[in-house]
């Protein structure tokens, strides 16, 4: 049987998404990638964590432009190698778990 691949993916909207529409793209997510979850610790950024390698970049792109048409976007998929962070102990261990490299790593 063939290994699933995690992913993990960096989503950035511009300031022209208001809280309304960021806020339902991030009940979007919890509610539909409940396996992996979101961070969203910054207005405008989520890191979304798929652990069974399903979601696809454009799949994502494609939600946002339905959630907030006329915003842009990026979606990128990342691999995580180093990462640091200076915020709240609450939004580091969602970091802790999804960016450490021995929980990424099979």
């Amino acid at each position: 049987m063939a290994t699933q691949r995690k992913k993990l993916f960096i989503v950035n909207v511009d300031s022209e998404a208001t809280k309304d529409q960021r806020d339902a793209f991030t009940t979007f997510l919890r509610s539909k990638h409940s396996n992996g979850g979101c961070w969203h610790h910054l207005p405008f950024t989520w890191l979304i964590a798929d652990p069974v390698g399903a979601l696809k970049a454009v799949a994502l792109r494609d939600r946002l432009k339905i959630m907030m048409p006329g915003v842009t976007t990026l979606v990128v998929e990342v691999a995580p190698q180093d990462w640091a962070t200076l915020g709240s102990k609450s939004a580091q261990g969602w970091l802790e778990k999804y960016l450490t490299r021995g929980n990424w790593s099979d």
